[in-house]
């Protein structure tokens, strides 16, 4: 058979028949993909609602933890302050009431006791053993710090290993309280 168009001519003919294919081909996909997708909306408006509200949901849980972290450590204070009371009534003794008020004197930036131990050496020294937390590793320093610095305190131990953590560390301190010589 003889073609009687010219080779340009047919080439441009079977261009615009590749280009016809090739637009008739990705409409026709498109609109597949976009009525496989309606389904889908529900879907996609429930989960988004659903997003929504456990996001509101999460701001109240962590409004919440920051209440209930707050009221545990006022009320780990205040447990704190009646075992020191409890502790000096039975005791007694105004080295321990020392040593005590010089703990507590330097429990500050955040820093709250859990337990308290003095033991009695002899008349004039104790050794206090107190566990409690830091919210950084900055406030368990200045407390760590301020103890070293304080009148008739020697040997204050803080285990290496409660500056590990950068937050919310949980230490447990150790040292010597003796009154001052006269």
């Amino acid at each position: 058979m003889v073609n009687l168009l010219q080779k340009q001519t047919v080439e441009e003919l079977r261009r615009a028949y590749f280009v016809r294919a090739a637009t008739v081909t990705l409409s026709l996909l498109s609109a597949v993909l976009f009525l496989a997708s309606i389904p889908l909306m529900p879907i996609f408006i429930s989960t988004r609602s659903e997003e929504v509200e456990l996001l509101a949901s999460l701001s109240t849980v962590r409004e919440r933890a920051e209440l209930l972290a707050q009221q545990t450590s006022a009320t780990t204070s205040l447990v704190v302050a009646e075992q020191v009371q409890l502790g000096i009534a039975v005791e007694r003794s105004p080295i321990a009431e020392r040593a005590v008020a010089v703990l507590l004197r330097y429990t500050v930036g955040g820093v709250t006791l859990s337990s308290l131990h003095v033991k009695m050496d002899d008349a004039r020294s104790v050794t206090v053993s107190a566990k409690g937390s830091a919210p950084s590793r900055d406030a368990l320093s200045a407390f760590e710090s301020g103890l070293r610095t304080a009148t008739g305190v020697q040997n204050v131990k803080v285990p290496v290993s409660a500056f590990v953590e950068e937050r919310d560390r949980d230490f447990t301190v150790v040292f010597q309280y003796s009154l001052p010589s006269l």
